[in-house]
């Protein structure tokens, strides 16, 4: 697993870049549509092979790009790719960033979403690119396998995610 860049560490999750191991995962998410039910495929809009969209994201850095995807792997299991965590629409001036979330069907319904938007939201806190008192807002696309879309907020109180 590749370890520059962003890496966040949570109580059960690792939370950072993708590299080549992560081909099969990406490939099985880049061709599920539950995946994409409510959101655009960003996946599917990457032109190529499999190979040249995972060396795509691979390559986004967030200062440079405004944006990049990280991996998210159960630490158990920290070689499986079982979703991807965005940040995007990076601000930083305004010290707004938006954040969301995609798992693969057979991790649906574990509380990996909950735990990587707590993981996120801490993570941008500490290294000052949001701040105390900031609105975390995230598209949840499919919860425990039932369809809905569902715009959450949440607020920081002392940098904490006050769920």
């Amino acid at each position: 697993m590749r370890r520059d860049g962003i890496c966040i560490e949570s109580g059960r999750l690792l939370i950072c870049g993708l590299d080549e191991s992560d081909l099969d995962g990406l490939t099985a998410m880049r061709n599920d549509r539950r995946i994409y039910r409510f959101e655009p495929s960003f996946l599917a809009e990457l032109q190529g092979s499999p190979d040249e969209a995972l060396r795509a994201l691979m390559s986004m850095e967030l200062d440079r790009d405004r944006q990049c995807i990280l991996g998210i792997y159960e630490k158990l299991h920290p070689g499986i790719l079982t979703g991807l965590a965005e940040l995007y629409d990076y601000k930083p001036t305004g010290k707004v960033i938006s954040i969301g979330y995609r798992i693969r069907p057979e991790y649906w319904g574990k509380g990996i979403g909950t735990e990587c938007v707590a993981a996120l939201t801490g993570y941008l806190f500490r290294n000052r690119l949001i701040g105390d008192g900031a609105t975390c807002r995230f598209l949840q696309g499919e919860a425990m396998g039932r369809p809905s879309l569902v715009l959450s907020t949440l607020r920081l109180k002392d940098g904490i995610p006050d769920i």
